[in-house]
């Protein structure tokens, strides 16, 4: 079947055709609010406006966010009113093997850019050395057990994939890996400005400083810019912590993971509740509370404590699987 969509051709089954149709409509609004994006801060560029903001930001996040509950209602909220619907009919199923390996390649893209923002960093100041390395290492170890815990907090078969265990559980599953990927690419901006906060007084002469508040003095936004990086860097680490064992559970479901811990003993739920979410969540907690009490210029050793907070995650990873290694049935929820 061939048809033709607006200026999309469309080969394949009326699935197919469904399926394109509705991504161009709901991509259109995104686009639509992408454009006004880049027309705003064109404008702002060529000093058309007075007064910069981050208008065009928050352009960009609408877009994103517009388009989520438009795939929810069509993949999933049709069926709540329906008691026997064909999804086949609408939507084009999915190789799960296949998304298993090109969601790994897209992690693993997102972590390669962390190192990238780690490796390409020049001009830095003689009595800084200490501090780069400290901040570089720190940041390479940091990455790397952030991939070890990703990939040991996956399944390797499809079958117990959340997009084979329940449509919602795809979805759910989809939703969290974009935001797990903004939170990645976060902590390796968060990375990169640590460096540069190393760089020699020339570079910072020559800083310019975007959306800047009128009349401000150079110097006051950049002591602005550097209070800021320990709480991003920390506020996206912790997202990465929880985004993370989300995704996990879309994998098992609610259900299968509540069995989990409670079906066998007292003391099976008394090493879950331990194990699982006190140890793992005081890290969370702790990682963000500790980043409101770094003091000027010792912003550097954040990295430090983001590696160790980060082999601890994986350390009680290790754990968990010990302490939980039997196989349960999954969930439908």
């Amino acid at each position: 079947l061939n048809a033709e969509i607006g200026f999309v051709w469309v080969d394949g089954q009326k699935a197919a055709e469904f399926n394109a149709r509705t991504e161009v409509m709901h991509q259109s609004l995104c686009l639509i609010l992408k454009v006004a994006a880049a027309v705003y801060s064109g404008l702002q560029y060529f000093g058309s406006e007075d007064k910069l903001d981050n208008v065009p930001i928050y352009l960009l996040l609408a877009g994103w966010l517009c388009v989520q509950p438009l795939m929810l209602f069509t993949h999933w909220f049709r069926g709540l009113w329906k008691k026997q619907v064909d999804f086949k009919s609408f939507t084009v199923p999915m190789n799960v093997h296949f998304v298993i390996r090109r969601i790994g390649e897209w992690m693993m893209l997102m972590l390669g850019e962390s190192i990238l923002s780690l490796v390409i960093v020049d001009n830095i100041a003689k009595d800084n050395d200490r501090k780069y390395y400290l901040v570089f290492f720190s940041g390479v170890l940091g990455v790397i057990f952030l991939q070890i815990l990703y990939f040991e907090s996956q399944p390797h078969d499809a079958s117990h994939h959340a997009m084979r265990r329940s449509r919602l559980g795809g979805i759910t599953f989809n939703f969290l890996v974009q935001i797990y990927s903004a939170a990645l690419i976060l902590v390796g901006v968060s990375y990169k400005m640590m460096l540069t906060e190393f760089k020699s007084d020339d570079y910072h002469r020559t800083i310019r400083f975007l959306a800047a508040e009128e009349g401000s003095d150079g110097h006051e936004e950049q002591d602005k810019h550097w209070r800021t990086i320990p709480k991003l860097f920390c506020y996206s680490l912790a997202a990465t912590f929880v985004t993370l064992d989300l995704i996990n559970l879309s994998h098992s479901g609610v259900a299968a993971a509540v069995h989990r811990c409670f079906s066998e003993t007292t003391m099976m739920a008394v090493k879950a509740i331990v194990v699982v979410v006190l140890s793992r969540y005081c890290i969370v907690v702790g990682v963000v509370v500790i980043s409101y009490f770094i003091p000027e210029g010792y912003s550097h050793y954040i990295a430090l404590l983001g590696f160790g907070a980060v082999a601890l995650q994986v350390g009680i990873r290790l754990l968990q699987t010990m302490c939980f290694h039997d196989k349960v049935k999954r969930s439908s929820l």
